[in-house]
């Protein structure tokens, strides 16, 4: 919740609010995408939906994730 919050808010925002409740916090970054109160955050896509998928978390990934890396270089050239 902190990396999303983060992603969209600002990293101050989210440093401000780190011992908020999740509750807290997932009213801020939908006030950012509605633009409720806060600068209104436009095409913001979660990084576990976007492509390449990715992680908020790097110890952490999904399959999809670890197959796109074999791949990658088919579509990238890097």
């Amino acid at each position: 919740m902190q990396a999303m919050l983060s992603e969209i808010a600002g990293q101050a925002i989210a440093d401000a609010n780190v011992s908020e409740t999740a509750k807290v916090q997932k009213k801020i970054i939908l006030d950012c995408l509605k633009g409720e109160g806060r600068d209104k955050v436009e095409g913001f896509v979660p990084r576990y939906m976007a492509f390449p998928i990715a992680s908020y978390d790097p110890a952490k990934t999904t399959q999809i994730g670890s197959d796109w890396e074999i791949v990658k270089t088919l579509f990238t050239g890097k």
